[in-house]
């Protein structure tokens, strides 16, 4: 009889799980549009070093030029947390530097975004975490 209980309490768990796993299984929304941003400027925020900033051991490093917002967020997905939970992605880019950085955040959430920088090669620069 415990035993039965035990396996009917482990398999609600399980079920409870999947089941608020599922509510992120819909496509995030991807704002409409390419913002502008300054890379200089972030670079002088976001220096190598501080925690959260991630300067090295990307996924993205052969030449895969982009040349459109998909393209941007497509590689940028490479280098997201299997962890991360986001709804909402934003695009931007840097025309002075041919630089994209691609936003991965949780709508109606205060920080805990994640930012990928990507040079026009395709090549990913920085990663931000939790801003």
């Amino acid at each position: 009889m415990k035993k039965m209980m035990a396996l009917s309490l482990a398999l609600m768990i399980v079920a409870i799980a999947n089941l608020s796993d599922s509510s992120f299984a819909t496509a995030p929304v991807i704002l409409s549009g390419i913002e502008s941003f300054s890379y200089d400027e972030d670079i002088n925020i976001w220096a190598v070093g501080k925690p959260g900033v991630v300067s090295d051991g990307f996924i993205n490093t052969e030449e895969n030029p982009i040349t459109s917002k998909e393209d941007a967020i497509a590689l940028a997905k490479n280098e997201v947390k299997t962890n991360f939970i986001y709804n909402a992605i934003a695009v931007y880019y840097d025309d002075a530097n041919e630089m994209w950085m691609v936003l991965f955040f949780t709508m109606n959430m205060l920080g805990g975004g994640q930012s990928v920088y990507l040079n026009r090669a395709g090549a990913t620069t920085l990663i931000v975490f939790g801003e």
